[in-house]
């Protein structure tokens, strides 16, 4: 699941990683609800087999549900941009206040006006900058999130789950 939301998120869904998912007709469009569907029917045939109790499924359901959950919150993320009138009118006041600077900075500092104001444009320009490269923090830029260090963390620790889960049910204590 996190593999399969980390390329959903960057919109690199092309079955790379799960080739088995290219054999359906017609392959699933939102990977990370597919696998979310898959596990719900394994889940409920393990209840149905008896592997699990009705309070086991409710406790496997939160957490599928909270798989849902974080999924859809992350493509709020990737998808709810700044709109582009305000990123229009941030610049404009950027602009305008870089403008302006100048002369009111010219009594104080004399000769060190220009540098003063190059200094200030640099940051100032520099915060619009960022602001643009946070927006889109699932991609694979250096700023961006390290999805794949999270997905290598996670995978880890569902499989020592997986494998302290196996050891305790064939040697009961």
């Amino acid at each position: 699941f996190p593999e399969a939301l980390r390329d959903h998120l960057r919109e690199d869904d092309d079955f790379e990683m799960f080739p088995e998912l290219e054999q359906i007709d017609p392959p699933p469009r939102h990977i990370p609800a597919y696998i979310a569907d898959l596990i719900y029917r394994r889940v409920i045939g393990w209840k149905r087999s008896g592997l699990i109790d009705g309070d086991e499924l409710r406790i496997i359901d939160t957490e599928v549900r909270e798989l849902m959950e974080i999924c859809g919150g992350c493509e709020r993320i990737r998808r709810t941009r700044l709109s582009p009138s305000y990123r229009l009118f941030v610049r404009h006041c950027i602009t305008l206040y870089l403008c302006t600077l100048p002369w009111g900075l010219v009594e104080e500092f004399n000769f060190w006006t220009v540098p003063m104001t190059v200094i200030m444009a640099y940051f100032m320009i520099g915060i619009e900058v960022i602001a643009h490269s946070v927006e889109e923090p699932f991609g694979l830029d250096e700023d961006d999130l390290d999805l794949d260090g999270l997905c290598i963390t996670i995978r880890s620790t569902v499989n020592e789950i997986l494998d302290r889960f196996g050891k305790q049910t064939d040697n009961p204590t």
